[in-house]
């Protein structure tokens, strides 16, 4: 094992202005017994701090994704028809419909006198209305909207 001399420890440690090692500094093995000591004081700090960062970046994470899930709203959409087999609702934007967080989806039809129904989910939605791709959803954004009017 190679001793440091003091000079070399303190022009090591010249990076760490905040902790006054001179009084860790001795003469002969006491010098290089006590700057072990320290250097594995400082290692012990540093797997210390590490472990905290970890730790609070995983806490940090978890809130944000709780946080993240109460403000999830629903997501609007409209039933499109290529082609309309019923010859009931036509053809283009039929419906217009809501997917609520819980995955409940709401559908408006567009028709005449139109009406409202309740689906368990989007899947079962278009399971009864897609007519085998021949009708699909189209999530909205605003500017679809937009484009619309």
């Amino acid at each position: 094992m190679t001793t440091k001399t003091k000079d070399k420890w303190e022009e090591e440690l010249e990076e760490l202005p905040a902790l006054n090692y001179n009084l860790y500094f001795g003469s002969g093995k006491d010098v290089c017994d006590k700057c072990l000591e320290f250097n594995d004081a400082l290692i012990q700090l540093k797997s210390f701090i590490s472990t905290l960062l970890s730790k609070q970046k995983q806490e940090i994470r978890e809130m944000i994704e709780f946080e993240e899930s109460k403000i999830i709203t629903s997501k609007r959409f409209w039933l499109v028809r290529t082609e309309d087999i019923s010859n009931v609702s036509g053809i283009g934007i039929v419906a217009d419909g809501i997917v609520f967080p819980d995955g409940v989806a709401v559908l408006r039809w567009r028709t005449a006198g139109g009406s409202t129904g309740i689906y368990d989910s989007l899947e079962s939605l278009e399971k009864i209305h897609g007519h085998e791709g021949k009708t699909k959803v189209k999530f909205v954004a605003l500017s679809d909207i937009l484009n619309k009017i």
